[in-house]
Protein backbone atom coordinates (compact mmCIF):
# COMPACT_ATOMS: atom_id res chain seq x y z
CA UNK A 1 0.00 0.00 0.00
CA UNK A 2 2.84 2.30 0.79
CA UNK A 3 4.32 1.53 -2.65
CA UNK A 4 0.99 2.24 -4.35
CA UNK A 5 0.58 5.42 -2.36
CA UNK A 6 4.07 6.52 -3.35
CA UNK A 7 3.29 5.91 -7.01
CA UNK A 8 0.11 7.89 -6.66
CA UNK A 9 2.00 10.74 -5.00
CA UNK A 10 4.65 10.66 -7.72
CA UNK A 11 1.95 10.67 -10.40
CA UNK A 12 0.23 13.56 -8.75
CA UNK A 13 3.51 15.46 -8.54
CA UNK A 14 4.38 14.74 -12.15
CA UNK A 15 0.92 15.82 -13.22
CA UNK A 16 1.24 18.97 -11.16
CA UNK A 17 4.62 19.73 -12.70
CA UNK A 18 3.21 19.16 -16.18
CA UNK A 19 0.28 21.40 -15.36
CA UNK A 20 2.67 24.09 -14.14
CA UNK A 21 4.69 23.76 -17.36
CA UNK A 22 1.50 23.84 -19.39
CA UNK A 23 0.24 26.90 -17.55
CA UNK A 24 3.66 28.50 -18.00
CA UNK A 25 3.53 27.83 -21.72
CA UNK A 26 0.05 29.30 -21.86
CA UNK A 27 1.23 32.40 -20.01
CA UNK A 28 4.19 32.77 -22.37
CA UNK A 29 1.91 32.33 -25.37
CA UNK A 30 -0.52 34.90 -23.95
CA UNK A 31 2.30 37.39 -23.37
CA UNK A 32 3.60 36.81 -26.90
CA UNK A 33 0.17 37.36 -28.44
CA UNK A 34 -0.32 40.51 -26.36
CA UNK A 35 3.07 41.73 -27.49
CA UNK A 36 2.16 41.01 -31.11
CA UNK A 37 -1.13 42.84 -30.69
CA UNK A 38 0.67 45.85 -29.26
CA UNK A 39 3.19 45.77 -32.12
CA UNK A 40 0.43 45.50 -34.71
CA UNK A 41 -1.49 48.32 -33.01
CA UNK A 42 1.58 50.57 -33.00
CA UNK A 43 2.25 49.70 -36.66
CA UNK A 44 -1.35 50.53 -37.51
CA UNK A 45 -1.08 53.90 -35.78
CA UNK A 46 2.14 54.67 -37.65
CA UNK A 47 0.50 53.83 -40.97
CA UNK A 48 -2.58 55.90 -40.14
CA UNK A 49 -0.59 58.95 -39.13
CA UNK A 50 1.75 58.56 -42.11
CA UNK A 51 -1.15 58.58 -44.55
CA UNK A 52 -3.12 61.31 -42.74
CA UNK A 53 -0.47 63.67 -41.43
CA UNK A 54 -1.47 66.85 -39.65
CA UNK A 55 0.22 69.05 -42.26
CA UNK A 56 -2.57 68.34 -44.75
CA UNK A 57 -0.33 66.44 -47.16
CA UNK A 58 -1.54 63.13 -48.56
CA UNK A 59 -0.85 60.98 -51.62
CA UNK A 60 -3.44 60.37 -54.33
CA UNK A 61 -3.96 57.23 -56.43
CA UNK A 62 -1.47 58.44 -59.03
CA UNK A 63 1.28 58.91 -56.44
CA UNK A 64 1.06 62.72 -56.43
CA UNK A 65 1.45 64.66 -53.21
CA UNK A 66 -1.73 66.64 -52.57
CA UNK A 67 -2.33 69.42 -50.04
CA UNK A 68 -5.82 69.57 -48.51
CA UNK A 69 -7.13 72.52 -46.48
CA UNK A 70 -10.21 71.09 -44.79
CA UNK A 71 -11.97 74.37 -43.79
CA UNK A 72 -12.48 75.27 -47.46
CA UNK A 73 -12.17 71.85 -49.10
CA UNK A 74 -9.34 73.22 -51.22
CA UNK A 75 -6.98 70.61 -52.70
CA UNK A 76 -3.94 71.17 -54.87
CA UNK A 77 -1.40 68.81 -56.44
CA UNK A 78 2.15 69.75 -55.39
CA UNK A 79 5.15 69.83 -57.73
CA UNK A 80 7.08 66.58 -57.65
CA UNK A 81 10.32 66.77 -55.68
CA UNK A 82 9.74 70.28 -54.32
CA UNK A 83 10.38 71.12 -50.67
CA UNK A 84 7.40 71.53 -48.34
CA UNK A 85 8.01 74.19 -45.69
CA UNK A 86 7.41 73.40 -42.03
CA UNK A 87 4.86 75.29 -39.96
CA UNK A 88 7.68 77.15 -38.19
CA UNK A 89 9.13 78.35 -41.51
CA UNK A 90 5.67 79.37 -42.74
CA UNK A 91 5.03 81.36 -39.57
CA UNK A 92 8.31 83.26 -40.06
CA UNK A 93 7.29 84.20 -43.60
CA UNK A 94 3.83 85.29 -42.45
CA UNK A 95 5.41 87.51 -39.79
CA UNK A 96 7.71 89.17 -42.32
CA UNK A 97 4.85 89.79 -44.73
CA UNK A 98 2.71 91.22 -41.97
CA UNK A 99 5.37 93.67 -40.87
CA UNK A 100 6.83 94.59 -44.27
CA UNK A 101 4.19 94.91 -46.95
CA UNK A 102 1.20 95.42 -44.71
CA UNK A 103 2.47 97.60 -41.89
CA UNK A 104 0.89 100.74 -43.41
CA UNK A 105 -2.52 99.10 -43.51
CA UNK A 106 -2.37 97.59 -40.02
CA UNK A 107 -3.66 100.71 -38.30
CA UNK A 108 -6.81 100.87 -40.43
CA UNK A 109 -7.71 97.19 -40.69
CA UNK A 110 -8.48 94.83 -37.83
CA UNK A 111 -8.34 91.62 -39.85
CA UNK A 112 -7.31 88.43 -38.11
CA UNK A 113 -3.75 87.20 -38.24
CA UNK A 114 -2.60 86.22 -41.71
CA UNK A 115 -1.66 82.55 -41.77
CA UNK A 116 0.36 80.81 -44.45
CA UNK A 117 -1.22 77.37 -44.67
CA UNK A 118 1.11 76.00 -47.36
CA UNK A 119 4.59 76.77 -48.55
CA UNK A 120 6.32 74.81 -51.31
CA UNK A 121 9.59 75.81 -52.93
CA UNK A 122 11.81 74.30 -55.58
CA UNK A 123 14.83 74.29 -53.30
CA UNK A 124 16.28 75.91 -50.19
CA UNK A 125 18.09 78.59 -52.19
CA UNK A 126 15.62 78.69 -55.08
CA UNK A 127 13.07 81.52 -55.20
CA UNK A 128 10.53 79.55 -57.26
CA UNK A 129 7.71 78.83 -54.84
CA UNK A 130 3.99 78.90 -54.12
CA UNK A 131 2.40 79.99 -50.85
CA UNK A 132 -1.24 79.70 -49.82
CA UNK A 133 -2.68 82.02 -47.18
CA UNK A 134 -5.87 82.67 -45.23
CA UNK A 135 -7.09 85.48 -43.03
CA UNK A 136 -10.44 85.72 -41.26
CA UNK A 137 -12.50 88.91 -40.95
CA UNK A 138 -15.54 90.05 -39.04
CA UNK A 139 -18.53 91.00 -41.15
CA UNK A 140 -18.26 94.67 -40.16
CA UNK A 141 -14.58 94.91 -41.16
CA UNK A 142 -13.09 96.24 -44.35
CA UNK A 143 -11.99 93.30 -46.47
CA UNK A 144 -8.45 93.24 -47.93
CA UNK A 145 -7.53 95.59 -50.73
CA UNK A 146 -5.23 93.74 -53.12
CA UNK A 147 -4.68 96.88 -55.18
CA UNK A 148 -3.23 98.63 -52.14
CA UNK A 149 -0.92 95.73 -51.38
CA UNK A 150 0.20 95.57 -55.01
CA UNK A 151 1.02 99.28 -54.92
CA UNK A 152 3.18 98.76 -51.84
CA UNK A 153 5.03 95.93 -53.53
CA UNK A 154 5.49 98.03 -56.66
CA UNK A 155 6.94 100.95 -54.71
CA UNK A 156 9.46 98.71 -52.94
CA UNK A 157 10.95 97.60 -56.28
CA UNK A 158 10.48 100.63 -58.51
CA UNK A 159 13.69 102.23 -57.32
CA UNK A 160 17.41 102.27 -58.13
CA UNK A 161 18.45 99.57 -60.57
CA UNK A 162 15.17 97.79 -59.99
CA UNK A 163 12.11 98.44 -62.10
CA UNK A 164 8.65 96.92 -61.97
CA UNK A 165 5.44 96.53 -63.92
CA UNK A 166 2.14 95.81 -62.21
CA UNK A 167 -1.33 94.77 -63.29
CA UNK A 168 -4.58 93.93 -61.53
CA UNK A 169 -7.47 92.00 -63.03
CA UNK A 170 -10.19 89.53 -62.15
CA UNK A 171 -10.17 85.89 -63.11
CA UNK A 172 -13.02 83.42 -62.57
CA UNK A 173 -11.89 79.88 -61.75
CA UNK A 174 -14.57 77.18 -61.48
CA UNK A 175 -17.16 79.79 -60.52
CA UNK A 176 -14.98 81.55 -57.92
CA UNK A 177 -13.98 85.14 -58.74
CA UNK A 178 -10.38 85.94 -57.84
CA UNK A 179 -8.52 89.22 -57.91
CA UNK A 180 -5.24 88.56 -59.69
CA UNK A 181 -2.29 90.87 -59.04
CA UNK A 182 0.89 90.52 -61.11
CA UNK A 183 4.20 92.21 -60.37
CA UNK A 184 7.06 91.77 -62.85
CA UNK A 185 10.39 92.88 -61.42
CA UNK A 186 13.53 93.59 -63.44
CA UNK A 187 17.07 94.33 -62.31
CA UNK A 188 19.54 96.28 -64.41
CA UNK A 189 17.14 96.06 -67.32
CA UNK A 190 16.83 92.24 -67.19
CA UNK A 191 13.86 90.19 -65.92
CA UNK A 192 14.40 89.19 -62.29
CA UNK A 193 11.21 87.53 -61.04
CA UNK A 194 7.42 87.52 -61.35
CA UNK A 195 5.08 87.67 -58.35
CA UNK A 196 1.48 86.57 -59.00
CA UNK A 197 -1.18 86.68 -56.29
CA UNK A 198 -4.70 85.25 -56.51
CA UNK A 199 -7.04 86.44 -53.76
CA UNK A 200 -10.75 86.04 -53.01
CA UNK A 201 -13.24 86.23 -50.16
CA UNK A 202 -14.92 82.95 -49.18
CA UNK A 203 -17.66 84.44 -47.02
CA UNK A 204 -15.56 86.17 -44.30
CA UNK A 205 -12.37 84.26 -45.04
CA UNK A 206 -9.75 85.79 -47.30
CA UNK A 207 -8.05 83.00 -49.22
CA UNK A 208 -5.42 83.04 -51.90
CA UNK A 209 -2.02 82.01 -53.18
CA UNK A 210 1.16 83.84 -54.10
CA UNK A 211 3.38 82.42 -56.83
CA UNK A 212 6.99 83.57 -57.13
CA UNK A 213 9.02 82.48 -60.16
CA UNK A 214 12.04 83.47 -62.24
CA UNK A 215 11.25 81.34 -65.28
CA UNK A 216 8.23 80.84 -67.52
CA UNK A 217 8.09 77.03 -67.16
CA UNK A 218 7.68 77.00 -63.38
CA UNK A 219 5.31 79.96 -63.49
CA UNK A 220 2.98 78.24 -65.97
CA UNK A 221 3.10 74.95 -64.05
CA UNK A 222 2.24 76.55 -60.69
CA UNK A 223 -0.48 78.77 -62.18
CA UNK A 224 -2.05 75.78 -63.97
CA UNK A 225 -1.96 73.71 -60.77
CA UNK A 226 -3.75 76.44 -58.87
CA UNK A 227 -6.31 77.07 -61.57
CA UNK A 228 -7.23 73.39 -61.58
CA UNK A 229 -7.40 73.31 -57.78
CA UNK A 230 -10.07 76.01 -57.61
CA UNK A 231 -12.70 73.42 -58.55
CA UNK A 232 -12.20 71.72 -55.15
CA UNK A 233 -13.26 74.76 -53.09
CA UNK A 234 -16.53 73.96 -51.34
CA UNK A 235 -17.32 77.13 -49.34
CA UNK A 236 -18.17 80.71 -50.25
CA UNK A 237 -19.71 79.94 -53.62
Amino acid sequence: MRFVSLKIVIAICVNAICNVKYIGLLLQLHQYLCSMKRSLFVLLLVLVFASCSDDGISTDGAGNKVFIYEPTGWQMVLPDGWEILSEADRDKLAYKAEHYYEEDMAANKRGGEKKIILGVRKGEKDMNAIYAFVRSYERDEDFPDLAELLTQQYRSYATGEYSAEKSLEQETLSGVVFDKATLKVSYAGKPYFTYVTYSTMLDTLNFGVSIVTNNAVDEQMLVDNFRKSAASITVGR
